[in-house]
């Protein structure tokens, strides 16, 4: 995260990225593993805020078919529009890296050749999806 992913995402040197910030997770502690479906879905339902959800399809702590069931589950405005969508392949330098479902401001890459710390595991996947939902949104 703080060579190629930084460098391709242009951001300031003076700025490093950190696995776990102590002052973060102390803050957000007593929100670990709180369910926020109820929050989703109404984020969904009323705002145009988009929703972006990954998974590395290696990842035994959450599992990718799980993740999948979760969404498949969400109750909003555009959820048949959702069950019908296929998921398209995700390619970078002709190498298929993920697969990305999207409906509306929900959206879902399936990462390839990654566990559970996507953006350490598949580097040119994560780089990928950074820069289609940050820079070219």
């Amino acid at each position: 995260m703080n060579t190629k992913i930084k460098e391709s995402l242009n951001i300031s040197a003076d700025i490093e990225w950190n696995f776990i910030n102590d002052d973060i997770y102390s803050a957000l502690q007593g929100d670990l593993m709180r369910p926020v479906t109820g929050t989703i879905e109404a984020l969904l339902n009323e705002t145009d805020i988009k929703i972006i959800v990954y998974n590395g399809v290696f990842d035994f702590l959450v599992n990718t078919a799980g993740t999948a069931m979760w969404l498949d589950d969400l109750k909003w405005n555009r959820s048949s529009e959702w069950q019908e969508t296929n998921k398209q392949p995700l390619e970078i330098d002709m190498v298929n890296e993920a697969y990305v479902k999207q409906v509306g401001n929900l959206v879902f890459y399936t990462v390839l050749r990654a566990g559970h710390s996507v953006p350490v595991d598949n580097i040119p996947a994560m780089e990928e999806i950074l820069k289609r939902e940050l820079l070219y949104s």
